[in-house]
């Protein structure tokens, strides 16, 4: 049932791209916001790119700012109509990987029970 899920989802996502343009961009900052008590933290950072002629600043949320740092080149992929509008890079990877652990898991599960 999870994997159903995460393959509609996935399906989404890739039929959501299709309205977004790539362009390259470049990390203007890279930081975190949050609170360290509850471990409730938002890693993200602001990337510039141009559309159309006109230049946007944008925040993007990250998994670690580790792998970035300012002045990086990156790939942005913008909304045609709406230029402010990122796609967030980060869904389908997660999704990807959310499906494949559910799959194994599943099939674990089978195993064993099949053993039974």
């Amino acid at each position: 049932m999870a994997a159903a899920i995460l393959l509609l989802l996935i399906g989404y996502d890739i039929f959501q791209r299709k309205n977004f343009q790539k362009t390259e961009g470049q990390v203007v900052t890279v930081g975190w916001q949050g609170d360290l008590q509850t471990e409730n933290q938002e890693e993200y950072i602001m990337v510039s790119y141009m559309a159309d002629g006109v230049s946007y600043v944008e925040k993007q949320q990250i998994l670690s700012r580790i792998f970035y740092r300012e002045g990086q080149k990156v790939t942005v992929y913008y909304d045609k109509k709406d230029p402010h509008r990122t796609w967030n890079r980060l869904r389908l990877p997660f999704m990807l990987a959310l499906l494949v652990l559910c799959l194994s898991c599943g099939m674990m599960a089978f195993r064993k029970e099949r053993q039974m």
